[in-house]
């Protein structure tokens, strides 16, 4: 089992555009996996190469279920 700092390292994992996991999730409407990262610790703050978040990538597509849940898991980490 990773420890906790390698494990958010894990799911805060980029690409080469700086896109991370949770913005794959919100672009391909995927709220289940978007409050899965969210809920291990991945950063939904984080911007890419393009200055976009997952808020971004959520509204793009506009999908109001992955949009309320990028929202939600923003929210609750300012908590």
């Amino acid at each position: 089992m990773l420890a906790g700092s390698e494990r958010i390292k894990k799911v805060n994992a980029v690409d080469p555009n700086f896109r991370s996991g949770a913005m794959f999730a919100a672009y391909y409407c995927n709220s289940d996996a978007v409050e899965l990262l969210a809920a291990s610790d991945a950063n939904l703050m984080y911007v890419d190469n393009k200055g976009r978040t997952c808020m971004h990538y959520a509204t793009l597509v506009d999908n109001s279920k992955v949009i309320e849940t990028v929202f939600m898991s923003c929210k609750g980490n300012q908590q």
